[in-house]
This record gives structure tokens, sequence and C-alpha cells, in this order.
């Protein structure tokens, strides 16, 4: 129950860990969860569809995401820093 509640509220494996783990329980189970999608969605749902504009406005959404507890890997994918991105004004 946990569990559903934390997803439902927009938190990631890593605090929904922690969470479980301040309740005495172990999470042993393997969670079918998307967290790519799941973080897609709280991120869509606090800054909306548009990316970040510059080197600021990322690092804010990454602190968001990092504070809602997914992990780095996630984050860099959500935001696209896959993709090349240049936040200076040449």
């Amino acid at each position: 129950m946990l569990t559903r509640t934390r997803v439902r509220q927009g938190h990631g494996p890593l605090r929904l860990r922690q969470d479980l783990q301040r309740a005495g329980v172990e999470a042993t189970a393997a969670l079918e969860i998307d967290w790519l999608q799941q973080a897609q969605a709280v991120c869509q749902k606090r800054f909306g569809d548009t990316p970040p504009t510059d080197a600021r406005d990322y690092a804010r959404r990454a602190r968001f995401l990092a504070g809602r507890g997914f992990t780095g890997e996630t984050i860099r994918r959500v935001l696209g820093a896959g993709r090349e991105r240049d936040f200076s004004a040449d």
C-alpha cells in the first residue's frame, strides 16, 4: 500500500526504497514500474512540455527529479542529456 501511494505521488525508486526502509519493510519484491515514464510524467506535470531553456533551468529540473528519488541516469534521459545541448549564448 505504501508503495502504490508513493508511486502515485510521483516518487522515484530511491525515495521509495528509503521510505520502505523507514517503515521497516524489506523492498525485496521487484516493482514492475517504468521509472523513465514515471519521471517523464512527473517532470511534465511540474514544468510542462517545454525542454530546459538554459543550464540553470536544466539544473533546477534535475534537482527536482533527484529530490523525488529518481536516479541520475533516469534524470539525464528525461532531460535529454543524450542529445547535444548547447546552452551558451554565442
